[in-house]
This record gives structure tokens, C-alpha cells and sequence, in this order.
């Protein structure tokens, strides 16, 4: 087990979401983050604004958008989520259609570095990005980060 900490926590996976555009994909990821009160509605706007200042960057593989924004006064814990769409998006990448976010939070540059790596190391398997996506509930998901 990665430091007998879950990796994504099974309250934080949101399946077959339904978004007219990035924008909207990238707030509903970010959403459950708020819920959780992880993060302030700040943070969300931060995250739009990296996309439109920096362009399509966060679609860091085919199908899959990292969304997340600089650490600052507006994440109040680390912490993940994860949403699949009903149908994908495109936010104007050599990635696109997105069907997959990832959304993180991050109070400092440092303390989230190992998580990542484990996430981004279940994220690169073979096909991972097409099984999170066609995954018809929560725990399907859930398992892939936490078996």
C-alpha cells in the first residue's frame, strides 16, 4: 500500500458528469473540492484563468485534463478529485476529446509530490485513461487508485 493513505478518496469521485465545455468540466471537477472544503471558490476561478493565460497545458495526456492552479491563500488542504464526463470535451489540445479530470489542490510547491507520483504512475498504465473513463461507478474507479 502507498503509505497507508488512500490515494483518492471515494467521496471525491464524481462518475459520468455532463459539461457543455472545458470551463464547465474543469469547475465541476473542482467543485467537489469545494464541497469538501478544500479548497475557496477562489481557487476555481485561479484555475480558469491559468487555462485561458497559459492555454491547454493542464490536458497532460490524451483524454485527460491535471487541473489545478498555482498553491495559494485559496487551497486550504491538499487534496484530489476525480470526475469522468458523460460525454467528452475539448479545451483545444493535441489531447483532446477529454473525457477524464483529475482536479488537485496543493498548499505548498512540496508536500504533494509523492502522491502525485503514485497517481500519475496508475494514470500512465496501459489503457488506465479509457478504463477510468467508461467506469460505471465510483468504486470501479476508486479500486484502480486504492487496489
Amino acid at each position: 500500500m502507498h503509505m497507508n493513505k488512500e490515494v483518492l478518496s471515494y467521496n471525491n469521485i464524481r462518475v459520468g458528469i455532463s459539461a457543455k465545455d472545458w470551463d464547465a468540466a474543469i469547475r465541476a471537477s473542482a467543485n467537489v473540492l469545494l464541497e469538501e472544503g478544500s479548497i475557496t471558490q477562489d481557487y476555481i476561478e485561479e484555475i480558469i484563468k491559468t487555462v485561458h493565460d497559459l492555454g491547454p497545458y493542464m490536458a497532460i495526456m490524451p483524454g485527460f485534463i491535471l487541473a489545478h492552479a498555482a498553491p495559494s491563500a485559496s487551497v486550504l488542504k491538499n487534496s484530489a478529485a476525480l470526475i469522468t464526463l458523460s460525454s467528452s470535451i475539448n479545451i483545444g489540445s493535441e489531447n483532446d476529446p477529454i473525457s477524464v479530470i483529475l482536479c488537485i489542490s496543493c498548499t505548498d510547491h512540496d508536500s504533494h509530490v509523492d502522491k502525485l507520483k503514485v497517481i500519475a504512475e496508475i494514470l500512465m498504465r496501459d489503457g488506465m485513461i479509457e478504463t477510468l473513463a467508461s467506469a460505471r461507478n465510483a468504486q470501479q474507479i476508486y479500486q484502480q487508485f486504492n487496489a
